[in-house]
């Protein structure tokens, strides 16, 4: 292949020298004709920037894995493979690809190619991808890890593996051809992979949750709008195959191609049909309706003010006087408060557990056990000094722990909140 293109581009070049040595056309007068220039317009020029944008090659800037490029793997004997980059691409079937670029340079005195003179595989949490092949522009990209080079000659070849998520890096790794030799390792880190997949048209949008099942879990909409998950919990696709999926006010991130949902690790099979989208996985089943934010009728707004009121815990030991926004809700358990704030939705709360009898040790340490034995740090917050922990375990939840004047230990919980939105809160306490 790249002897064919060497002979194109010379035959080329060749037709351009003998353009360059013709002289223009001479009238009757004597006089030469000016030469027809062919003006190149702005559509002809806008599709081929557009057609060179889409392009998964990596051209002469490497895109992509930053961080190892220009990385050279040298095999002794055999030749060296120079990173230059990678794209994530999808196939036909919209399964997702990793394309990685080298610059393979021939080191024995015979021609051989680089899939003949170098084992080459790659893995994604330990285990083999499979390698597969991808067409662009009528050109089988990954063909030419099996054309000849001459020794000492240098050609770009391109490797495709089928990936497995978008998270794990990928390592690829190289070795001789009977793999005799310890095999050398390039890790691909795909955050720093352009992603050029294939675009999914007539699904970006807004999705609102009506029917959850999860992990034995079954909610309907009835259920979703009494216990306060209706709101927050939805689905949002974008047209560049990102996405936000929420589900109980616990967002994650991400990508989507033509059948699945990509959440870090885990994989979901998704379907859309007359407007409604549905998400399943192992022991998972979810179904999210069409949203149309013009449609939807406003909701009604709290008139009442709950700024400047000061509530204490069913025991007494703390009292806090509210913030604009912050209410009064109904306790989650009998020995707490529990304030809702109006911008932010029922499912995220902050909640203020009467003393118990433990001390303020034994509540660390039973918080710690049941959150995987977790480090506090200890901070301040007006006049109190709490113990810290923060945990992702269920969600983003923050705990403070603080010794009342009779050496009992409180709890604030803070679910789902940065803990920056609550510090005017945490300062206004008073702890008894």
């Amino acid at each position: 292949m790249k002897k064919l293109i060497a002979l194109l581009l010379a035959l080329c070049l060749f037709v351009s020298l003998c353009a360059c040595g013709k002289k223009a056309p001479v009238t009757d007068d004597g006089t030469e004709e000016p030469e027809t220039v062919t003006e190149t317009t702005t559509e002809e020029a806008e599709e081929e920037e557009e057609e060179a944008s889409d392009s998964p090659y990596p051209g002469s800037e490497p895109l992509g894995g930053e961080t190892v490029c220009g990385t050279v793997i040298e095999i002794p004997e055999e030749g060296s493979m120079e990173y230059l980059g990678s794209k994530v691409v999808t196939d036909e079937y919209g399964e997702p690809l990793l394309l990685s670029w080298f610059d393979f340079t021939r080191a024995n005195d015979y021609e051989n190619s680089a899939a003949w003179c170098i084992s080459i595989y790659a893995y994604q949490n330990g285990e083999d991808l499979w390698s597969s092949s991808y067409t662009y522009n009528d050109v089988v990209l990954d063909d030419t890890l099996y054309e000849d080079v001459e020794p000492g000659d240098t050609l770009e070849v391109c490797t495709v593996y089928e990936l497995n998520n978008f998270v794990t890096p990928v390592t690829i790794t190289f070795s001789d051809t009977f793999e005799e030799l310890e095999p050398l390792e390039l890790v691909v880190d795909l955050s720093e992979v352009e992603m050029c997949m294939e675009k999914v048209e007539g699904i970006s949008g807004v999705y609102m949750a009506q029917y959850l099942y999860a992990q034995g879990y079954d909610y309907d909409y009835d259920a979703l709008v009494e216990y306060g998950y209706a709101e927050n919990s939805y689905v949002e696709l974008y047209d560049d195959n990102t996405g936000v999926m929420c589900v109980a006010g616990q967002a994650a991130e991400l990508m989507y191609d033509a059948d699945c949902f990509y959440i870090g690790e885990q994989e979901l099979y998704y379907s859309l049909e007359e407007g409604v989208l549905t998400v399943e996985g192992d022991d998972l089943y979810y179904e999210f309706a069409w949203y149309d934010p013009d449609s939807a009728e406003p909701e009604e707004v709290e008139t009442e003010s709950f700024a400047g009121q000061t509530l204490t815990t069913p025991e007494g030991y703390v009292s806090i006087t509210l913030d604009e926004g912050w209410y009064k809700g109904e306790p989650r358990v009998n020995d707490a408060l529990t304030l809702y704030h109006e911008d932010l939705g029922p499912a995220k709360w902050v909640e203020i557990i009467d003393a118990q009898l433990t001390n303020l040790e034994q509540e660390m340490e039973y918080t710690q056990l049941s959150l995987a034995s977790a480090e506090y740090e200890e901070v301040t917050f007006g006049e109190n000094t709490y113990q810290m922990l923060y945990s992702d375990t269920y969600g983003p939840q923050t705990y403070l722990v603080a010794e009342t004047s009779t050496g009992k230990a409180i709890v604030v919980e803070v679910r789902s909140i940065p803990l920056e939105d609550v510090m005017t809160m945490l300062e206004s306490i008073r702890i008894h």
